[in-house]
């Protein structure tokens, strides 16, 4: 007798399904990721916050050294007197008060010498030239250059057109040879010099009061 083949079906085998991330390990990728960014956030906030008090720091500094020039300026001998003196050349108007503008810039020549101005005031200008915005520190440097009676290599298209009529004119009498005074005591530089230094001394403190004025950040 024959037997029959019987017929034994294969096992069933799931097919294998993608099973969920593990819980613990997203909570950890979770939790380093915020770590990361909250790291680099405050890493963020302190370089601001730092910048911040780098600027401020900054503007203190320099208000300080303003505050300082601006009250030890008229104090500084011969300093006055050659701003005083200067001053007075807008008002000149006979020649009664021109050969007095002559003589008492020669007088004041006398008892401090360019040489002498020019270190006083190069002393003074250190604190500028140390926390001094750029435009602070051309200016010092410019009235230095006339104090050594180098007017010339002075960058006068920097100033107001004012500033430059006056530089223009002043050289103008100078080279006409109609200088102030009866008798003249000084050269065309000298005079010059005690021209321009008062009017870009006052631009100089115009500037520092205008910076004073602005806030730090």
């Amino acid at each position: 007798m024959k037997r029959r083949a019987r017929f034994c079906p294969l096992p069933f085998v799931e097919t294998p399904k993608n099973s969920p991330p593990n819980a613990y390990v997203m909570a950890v990728f979770t939790a380093g990721l915020a770590a990361a960014f909250s790291l680099v956030g405050g890493y963020s906030l302190a370089a601001l916050q730092s910048e911040k008090i780098a600027i401020q720091r900054l503007h203190e500094r320099r208000s300080i050294a303003y505050e300082t020039f601006l009250q030890r300026i008229g104090a500084v001998p011969g300093v006055g007197e050659l701003l005083g003196t200067g001053a007075m050349v807008r008002d000149l108007m006979t020649d009664s008060e021109l050969d007095m503008f002559e003589d008492r810039s020669a007088k004041l020549l006398q008892a401090h010498g360019t040489q002498d101005l020019y270190w006083r005031l190069n002393a003074e200008m250190q604190v500028l030239h140390l926390h001094g915005t750029p435009r602070v520190r051309e200016i010092c440097d410019d009235i230095l250059k006339l104090l050594v009676l180098r007017h010339d290599e002075v960058r006068w298209s920097r100033y107001s057109p004012e500033t430059r009529v006056f530089y223009q004119s002043s050289l103008g009498a100078q080279e006409s040879g109609s200088g102030y005074g009866v008798t003249e005591q000084l050269t065309e530089d000298e005079r010059l010099m005690i021209l321009m230094t008062p009017l870009l001394t006052q631009v100089l403190v115009e500037q520092l009061r205008t910076e004073l004025l602005q806030p730090s950040n």
